[in-house]
């Protein structure tokens, strides 16, 4: 195989150059054109941090579809991939947010939009269908390296509207989304991987989560973990099994959270001190020794500091504390940055 720019699937792991590629990285849903976006001069303080005190490789946000004067605009997301692409990291797109949120004007997505409405057009303010959206988004990045992969969706969950899960129904629904839109982005990018998404619960119960992502999607989001003091949870374990092991396909943790005040018990007390940030880095370091040892290919934290949340007792990490141009309540780098730091490539 000759060396790429691309990420690329190499068995149960991945490669960029010809090399295997590990990444650590964190959530920016601020980024997201349709979540508010943000000032490009952000950028311009988070990203170094992030890089440089975290050694962080990648980043993930959302980014549905954004329409301005009647046509598909890309040019905010555009200011975000050249931003990344200045200071060394890769971006995940996901395409959609199964709960509505960041440009889905629908709301939240049910079993019914998982087999057919996807095809359809999603809003007023948003013409296209999700397919439509998703092979132009494709077709616009194809031959642009910082596009890491293309996520389908953020916590797809394929219930029913009264909150009930029809589980074999739903299982089908979101392997055929997933195989489907595969092979449409696959037609205009042959370039990128594609995952579908960390499955929240209905469709990806059980063996179930195997099934989904054992057809033609190239690597699993395993599972999104907020649980502070547990480092490898039930479902977690279950689902690195099921991916990496039965469907052969590399994994990783897209989403994994733990507040900045958090106590020795694993309870968020809504104080944040020098020891609950010491407290958030050992739980963090203990979740994450146990992924890459179970054998992920990266891990990304929720979330990167826009600053620090005020008394940043919210989930935001980042050389926050240390950065001279945020007001935070603990003075001094979060001790989370080490950590991050010494599991990246």
């Amino acid at each position: 195989m000759q060396p790429s720019s691309f990420i690329a699937r190499q068995g149960t792991g991945l490669s960029l150059n010809g090399q295997p590629y590990k990444f650590v990285g964190y959530n920016v849903p601020w980024i997201a054109p349709s979540c508010g976006g943000s000032d490009s001069s952000w950028f311009d303080i988070t990203y170094p941090d992030l890089t440089t005190h975290s050694k962080a490789n990648l980043v993930r946000a959302v980014a549905a579809q954004v329409f301005r004067n009647g046509s598909l605009d890309f040019s905010a997301f555009d200011t975000y991939v050249a931003s990344a692409k200045k200071y060394g990291l890769r971006i995940v797109p996901a395409l959609t947010d199964n709960w509505g949120q960041c440009g889905d004007g629908n709301g939240e997505k049910y079993l019914p939009w998982w087999q057919t409405g996807y095809v359809l057009p999603e809003s007023a303010s948003q013409p296209l269908s999700y397919q439509q959206y998703a092979v132009a988004f494709a077709k616009h990045y194809a031959n642009e390296p910082t596009i890491a992969w293309y996520q389908l969706a953020n916590e797809p969950d394929a219930r029913n509207r009264d909150g009930s899960c029809s589980a074999t129904a739903a299982a089908s629904a979101l392997r055929t989304f997933a195989d489907t839109m595969t092979d449409a982005i696959k037609l205009v990018d042959p370039n990128h991987m594609v995952d579908l998404g960390a499955i929240s619960w209905c469709g990806g119960e059980g063996a179930d989560y195997g099934y989904v992502n054992a057809g033609k999607v190239d690597l699993c989001d395993i599972h999104h973990d907020y649980k502070a003091t547990v480092a490898m949870p039930s479902t977690e374990q279950s689902r690195i099994n099921q991916c990496l092991v039965i469907d052969d396909k590399p994994g990783f943790i897209g989403e994994s959270g733990i507040c900045a005040s958090v106590d020795a018990s694993g309870n968020c007390t809504g104080a944040t001190s020098a020891a609950s940030l010491q407290n958030r880095a050992n739980d963090f370091g203990a979740k994450m020794n146990a992924g890459f040892q179970a054998g992920l290919s990266g891990y990304v934290i929720w979330q990167a500091a826009h600053g620090c949340s005020g008394s940043n007792s919210s989930w935001d990490i980042g050389a926050s504390n240390a950065n001279p141009s945020y007001n935070c309540a603990v003075a001094g780098p979060d001790p989370m940055e080490a950590v991050m730091a010494g599991f990246a490539s």
